[in-house]
């Protein structure tokens, strides 16, 4: 929180806010391992093979930066566009795109973040996790029409949150 500025942007959360959602989704951001997995970049650039173990917008940054930090990679300076479901606002792009940031030397790394509505099925978010994806694939195996599934997706904004049901 302290080498990125910026910090917050992306969400739009202060400090207690963060810390508050970080807690509740069962992180402890004072705690050891937290500290060496999300805090290996040094000067600017990852510590060795720790790479590895930086959260995907400061593996980007990389990409965007170069190997070596001297000139732009194969991503370009940033990013235009970068999308997920809005429960990887924070801390996921947030703690990314502050890695970004200092890594880049201050440069922002995403234009625009673009974070779509999350999708529940019987009373729970629907991801891979729980096991309750429903995929397509296997509507269609099931004789489920296309244009029925089409409806359903475009029925909602991209956005909003909303329940799946068999009809």
């Amino acid at each position: 929180m302290n080498a990125d500025p910026t910090f917050g942007s992306v969400s739009g959360l202060d400090r207690e806010a963060m810390l508050g959602l970080f807690a509740e989704r069962g992180g402890d951001p004072v705690a050891p391992v937290r500290r060496t997995r999300w805090m290996r970049c040094c000067g600017g650039r990852p510590a060795g093979r720790a790479e590895l173990g930086l959260p995907g917008g400061a593996r980007s940054a990389r990409l965007a930066r170069g190997v070596h930090g001297d000139r732009d990679g194969p991503l370009g300076p940033a990013v235009d566009v970068m999308g997920g479901g809005r429960d990887l606002v924070f801390p996921h792009h947030e703690m990314g795109e502050a890695h970004a940031q200092v890594h880049n030397g201050g440069r922002p790394f995403v234009r625009v973040f673009m974070h779509a509505g999350l999708v529940g099925y019987l009373g729970e978010k629907m991801s891979k996790s729980r096991g309750n994806l429903v995929f397509v694939s296997a509507l269609r195996r099931a004789g489920v029409d296309p244009a029925a599934i089409r409806l359903a997706l475009l029925a909602h904004h991209y956005a909003s949150d909303w329940e799946y049901g068999r009809c």
